[in-house]
């Protein structure tokens, strides 16, 4: 059903006449190019651009995104219309949920924005602010950081996601607040369709709805260019599009809380590349592996795929890794990230002849 669906849509977009492929990834309501790409090309044949425009990066002060926090960044466009979009609402105190990228040009119009956010590399890059908060919002404490009268929010494209963030972000509002969250759109994956349904009902139980459709477009990280280019994708600018939900709040929402387990990523940024590792349990020897039989370059963004699901070193150039060693690989990177000397790190960790090997394999597979 779900193909069928995208086929037909795909093809009353092409019956409307179309310039190029990057029109039609754009217009194909979320729906990934590699499966838009195969549909359209049985269907027409489109002019593309032979490599992926190099656009400046939306909050260059920020690091570069990893997918370990499922960090697409709004395009300048799109922060400048929320910017402009929220003197209408006579907000004052903004909370911002996992949206950076909003943090610098926001704080340049309101005196009270804060940020909260997985990814403990933006507290530097912030310049440490004492208003950007590390943590994860599925488990966030509401009760300690007071009332804001507007959230804006992107959660990660998943329903889970949406049910604890909106969750949390009604806690915080006052009533009358207002709320604002970007929406995925039908054709993001089967079944779509019926979750934007559930997080529709969800947001119309906590107040008045409004949708601003198409209203959000993202950077196409580096991690997914090059997913683009492993897959001959001719994807050429910035494609990913999705709605803009605005709630005023009229009353408190109960929502089931979801159990989502704690982020348990560990970010270093060495030589402007993030590196994530997500930390396991146990203390185990130092080794590498590559997850994939075609190399360690990620052949897809999502959770849902088991093999990405065993990866436990993720960059921000798509490189992905199953580890066994975590803390002392943690160590090592974060030492090398501040300047230390690799036989005395080598040393300090205790890290045998056979670890050093992997080590350098490790290197050399993330290009450092």
């Amino acid at each position: 059903m779900y193909e069928t669906d995208l086929k037909n849509h795909i093809k009353s977009i092409i019956s409307e006449g179309l310039g190029s492929y990057d029109e039609l990834f754009s217009r194909s309501k979320g729906a990934f190019p590699d499966v838009v790409f195969r549909i359209a090309k049985s269907l027409t044949d489109l002019p593309h651009a032979d490599e992926i425009e190099k656009n400046p990066r939306a909050g260059d002060a920020l690091p570069e995104p990893n997918p370990s926090n499922f960090d697409w960044r709004f395009d300048h466009g799109t922060i400048k219309s929320i910017c402009d979009l929220l003197p209408k609402y006579q907000v004052s105190r903004i909370g911002l949920f996992g949206t950076p990228s909003l943090y610098l040009p926001l704080s340049k119009q309101y005196a009270n924005v804060t940020l909260f956010d997985i990814n403990n590399l933006l507290l530097e890059a912030i310049n440490k602010n004492e208003q950007v908060n590390i943590v994860d919002i599925n488990h966030l404490d509401t009760s300690i950081y007071g009332k804001f009268n507007c959230i804006i929010m992107d959660p990660p494209w998943y329903l889970s996601y949406y049910q604890n963030w909106l969750q949390k972000a009604n806690e915080l509002l006052f009533d009358g607040g207002i709320l604002i969250t970007t929406l995925f759109q039908e054709f993001l994956r089967p079944g779509a369709g019926a979750e934007l349904e559930q997080i529709l009902a969800q947001a119309n139980a906590g107040g008045d709805v409004r949708i601003l459709n198409n209203t959000v477009r993202y950077m196409t990280p580096e991690f997914e260019k090059r997913i683009f280019k492993l897959k001959h994708i001719p994807v050429g600018g910035n494609w990913r599009i999705a709605d803009l939900m605005i709630v005023k709040k009229q009353r408190l929402m109960q929502l089931p809380v979801i159990a989502i387990p704690k982020d348990n990523w560990t970010r270093i940024l060495l030589n402007r590349k993030v590196i994530a590792i997500r930390q396991e349990a146990e203390a185990m020897p130092i080794s590498v592996s590559l997850p994939f039989a075609t190399g360690a370059q990620l052949l897809t963004v999502s959770d849902r795929d088991p093999v990405k699901k065993k990866v436990n070193l993720l960059t921000s150039d798509n490189v992905g890794l199953v580890l066994t060693g975590t803390a002392r690989i943690t160590g090592f990177l974060d030492g090398l990230a501040h300047g230390q000397d690799r036989s005395a790190l080598a040393e300090k960790l205790n890290i045998d002849p056979d670890e050093k090997i992997a080590l350098d394999t490790l290197l050399n597979l993330i290009n450092l």
